[in-house]
């Protein structure tokens, strides 16, 4: 895991990601308070918190470091984002996706939290998302195979 004082710090690898390819990350945000930090914080005094959870429209600043590969040095990207609700059809197929093998590994675990989303649910959800602009995906094809599979065995 990546200290936060290395954050700035070039010669620290903190992973890496080829051009032209993209991650879908979830996070699960939970609400602690006071964080000590090395890094200015935006959201937070060393003292108290400024602003209460919903108190404005902006929910997190995400701040990327980035090093070309013909550069030495990497450049920094800042960008906050705001609490916008999408709801799952109006969404893009990579978050649809996304959510679809989230809620999947939720299924597996019979967690409490998923109500009523279920394997069905899941199924139509990545398989609506299988074709894009004409070309199948193979993983995922073999995302919906485990899914379906894993159906057969809890029956």
């Amino acid at each position: 895991m990546l200290q936060k004082e290395d954050f700035a710090n070039d010669k620290v690898d903190a992973g890496e990601m080829g051009a032209g390819h993209s991650v879908t990350a979830l996070y699960e945000i939970e609400w602690k308070g006071n964080t000590p930090s090395d890094i200015k914080l935006k959201y937070q005094s060393e003292e108290k918190v400024k602003d209460a959870p919903g108190s404005t429209d902006e929910i997190l600043t995400a701040k990327i470091r980035y090093k070309k590969p013909t550069n030495s040095s990497s450049e920094y990207f800042e960008q906050a984002l705001t609490n916008k609700v999408v709801s799952l059809p109006n969404s893009s197929c990579s978050t649809r996706f996304a959510v679809a093998v989230a809620s999947f590994s939720q299924w597996m675990r019979k967690s409490a939290q998923l109500k009523d989303f279920d394997s069905k649910r899941i199924l139509e959800i990545s398989e609506g998302c299988l074709s894009t602009k004409d070309k199948k995906d193979a993983f995922k094809e073999e995302f919906i195979g485990l899914v379906k599979k894993a159906r057969e065995i809890r029956k």
